[in-house]
């Protein structure tokens, strides 16, 4: 009776850890979201969309070793922290698009001669990554950087204002070591 309970409990597991659109049905066929049979779709699976990252990743740290942290485009200020205290910036990439309707994609050096009040750091480029250190120094970003002694902790964002976030993708990886 127990063996019986813990075939069924596993199958029971195995079973809801497979997505139901990729579950292949008795007649060989695909079933949807549904749970119904997929005509037309034979010993096809079905893949869901990649989704968006929606979060900062990190690389875990071993001290001396390089840790990157990505920056979203369509966030505000993103606090980042490290493991392993980090001393400098060694390398950016990425490209992102903070203001399509006007401008084509930019590095982390923003657009330049797009300057705006209104952005967090107007007398920088639109676009532009940001960076305020923990002594509340405000600067961009575009390539390696001393950051002046060990620090536990950072803040990034894009130069674009809270309410021109919306319409932005991509995002940018800043590696520190």
């Amino acid at each position: 009776m127990m063996a019986a309970r813990f075939a069924i409990a596993f199958a029971l597991v195995a079973l809801a850890s497979v997505p139901a659109f990729a579950q292949s049905g008795a007649t060989g066929g695909t079933l949807g979201k549904s749970g119904k049979s997929v005509s037309g779709a034979a010993n096809k699976i079905v893949r869901p969309p990649a989704k968006e990252n929606k979060r900062q990743s990190s690389l875990p740290g071993i001290a001396g070793q390089e840790v990157c942290k990505v920056v979203s485009s369509r966030t505000g200020w993103q606090d980042f922290s490290f493991a392993d205290s980090v001393s400098k910036v060694v390398s950016v990439r990425g490209t992102w698009n903070w203001f399509p309707a006007r401008y084509p994609p930019s590095g982390p050096a923003g657009t330049a001669g797009a300057h705006d009040p209104f952005h967090p750091a107007g007398q920088f480029n639109g676009g532009a990554l940001l960076v305020k250190l923990s002594s509340g120094e405000l600067r961009p970003l575009s390539g390696p950087l001393n950051l002046g002694g060990a620090i536990g902790s950072i803040k990034m964002r894009v130069n674009d204002t809270d309410l021109g976030l919306f319409d932005n993708s991509g995002e940018m990886t800043v590696c520190f070591r």
